[in-house]
């Protein structure tokens, strides 16, 4: 600072300018750069069509801002539940073992009274063991294994009072 100019080195020169045209509170851009499913990137899958083992979720983000050195308030939370605040130095935010179901994930970033909010949809299908038709098969063949159960002890039970009734004959 030299009478009230700053002074900026880049590789294309010297930059000078003065100390009123520097905005500190300048609009801020939150910026989702990508979306990690179970250490993949989230581009070769459909975030609304997860399977249940895809619950590893990271998102990785930015913020853009003209004036870097700003700290930012930092929130995020899921399925509207209780805002929790991250750490402003760390840009990532992991999800360990999803549970199955939608998911709605939301990034707050608060500088003064700009509050800028990012949303992300998930849905993780839930296991194919939970699954109506699953289920629904496993009931039927159930009923299917104990009525074949009842049926062979019924023609057990029959055979041996028959031949019980036929030695009663005979003798």
């Amino acid at each position: 600072i030299k009478n009230n100019e700053y002074y900026f080195s880049s590789n294309k020169g010297i930059i000078k300018t003065l100390n009123n045209t520097i905005n500190t509170t300048s609009d801020v851009k939150l910026k989702i750069n990508n979306i990690i499913v179970n250490g993949e990137d989230s581009k070769s899958f459909n975030l609304l069509d997860l399977d249940y083992d895809q619950n590893n979720i990271e998102i990785n983000y930015d913020i853009v801002s003209a004036a870097p050195n700003n700290n930012y308030t930092i929130n995020y939370r899921i399925n509207d539940g209780k805002w929790e605040t991250l750490d402003n130095n760390i840009r990532a935010l992991k999800f360990l073992s999803l549970s199955y179901n939608n998911h709605n994930i939301e990034l707050k970033i608060t500088n003064g009274k700009q509050i800028i909010i990012e949303k992300i949809n998930l849905y993780v299908n839930p296991p194919f063991w939970k699954k109506t038709w699953f289920i629904a098969t496993y009931i039927t063949l159930l009923f299917i294994l104990g009525y074949a159960y009842f049926k062979t002890k019924l023609s057990r039970v029959t055979k041996r009072n028959k031949k019980e009734l036929e030695k009663l004959n005979l003798e």
